[in-house]
């Protein structure tokens, strides 16, 4: 897709199964936002701490400055996995890449962050999905990122792991829990699947009384 992108034609060494899927994709963007003048491919950004709770930095795939656009590439084994419209209005990322761009003098509010979803199984299939950020959602979105990151730190902080709000689902990610040894001594590394978690957590309170 980038070098679609940068040179206007497929890598003549692409692999034909993903090349029919990559060409799905630049399709449904094209379909939803016509042609373009300029584009950056692959492009840094940084936020200092501040509006936030900790300073932070990544990277777009693909950026319009001339349509106030940032593209993001996705894949997934089936469209229904997409993020809805509510989900996207305060998703991080989509809040952080205009956010940081707008600083840099990128993008102009309000911005459209576009996020281009391809199914990898089956027929192939895409669909693009926009959200539309001004400077209320901006504020709005950054509350509810340091909102998260506080209950986070909080949980890392805390020495008592009776004390931390049980998320079951969410005990191997990113690394895992730094409570996860001390909830499941038996197990030394982060092994067990949700279902075995949930009923580990169960019957280990349950049996505390």
């Amino acid at each position: 897709l980038e070098h679609r992108v940068q040179y206007g034609a497929w890598p003549l060494d692409a692999d034909p199964e993903v090349l029919i899927r990559a060409e799905s994709a630049y399709t449904a963007l094209v379909q939803q936002i016509g042609a373009w003048q300029d584009s950056e491919v692959e492009g840094g950004w940084t936020l200092p701490a501040g509006d936030y709770a900790l300073p932070a930095s990544g990277r777009y795939d693909l950026l319009l400055p001339e349509r106030n656009i940032v593209v993001d590439w996705k894949t997934t084994t089936d469209l229904k996995w997409a993020k809805s419209d509510e989900e996207r209005e305060t998703d991080p990322q989509v809040i952080m890449y205009v956010d940081a761009l707008h600083r840099e003098g990128k993008l102009l509010l309000p911005a459209l962050f576009l996020h281009v979803y391809t199914v990898t199984k089956g027929k192939p299939r895409a669909e693009v999905k926009h959200t539309l950020v001004d400077e209320a959602r901006l504020s709005i979105g950054r509350a509810e990122i340091n909102k998260t990151m506080q209950q986070m730190q909080s949980a890392v902080d805390e020495q008592d792991y009776e004390k931390v709000p049980a998320n079951v689902l969410a005990c191997k990610d990113y690394g895992g829990c730094p409570h996860y040894e001390r909830c499941f001594p038996q197990q030394q590394e982060p092994t067990m699947n949700a279902d075995e978690i949930k009923n580990a957590f169960a019957s280990r309170r349950a049996h505390k009384g």
